[in-house]
């Protein structure tokens, strides 16, 4: 089974952090310097991708260089295989398991910020969502 790259990349440049009235909460690894390795793929610690399907055409998120304003910055890619219908999607979500998405914030943020690269492609999509919840 062959895979080609379909030609969504998302380049993520984070350093994302939220920023409450009194205190100052940083997003666990937001600035995608530390990376584990799990023997067969590697993914942003503290992080959840779907790097443990394994793709012919490599990982779904990786480590690209230079980051900002750290070392690394996460690079993000679709991989369409040939003869499927569906492609595996290139996905991140900060947390460690999908039953724990996310990360406890007790604050009320007055902003975020951070950055995003998005090589657009025809009939590409591209999101980056950040939902706070109750």
């Amino acid at each position: 089974m062959n895979a080609t790259i379909t030609t969504f990349s998302l380049v993520l440049f984070a350093c994302f952090s939220a920023m409450g009235t009194t205190s100052y909460a940083q997003v666990p690894n937001g600035g995608f310097e530390d990376w584990t390795d799990h023997g067969n793929y590697t993914e942003p610690t503290g992080w959840l991708t779907y790097n443990e399907v394994p793709t012919p055409g490599g990982p779904t998120v990786e480590a690209g260089t230079p980051g900002h304003p750290g070392s690394f910055h996460a690079v993000i890619t679709t991989r369409q295989f040939t003869g499927w219908t569906m492609a595996i999607q290139g996905w991140i979500s900060a947390g460690t398991s999908s039953a724990h998405a996310g990360f406890p914030f007790g604050q009320r943020p007055g902003s975020l910020t951070g950055q995003w690269q998005y090589a657009i492609q025809p009939a590409d999509t591209g999101q980056v969502l950040v939902a706070f919840t109750k």
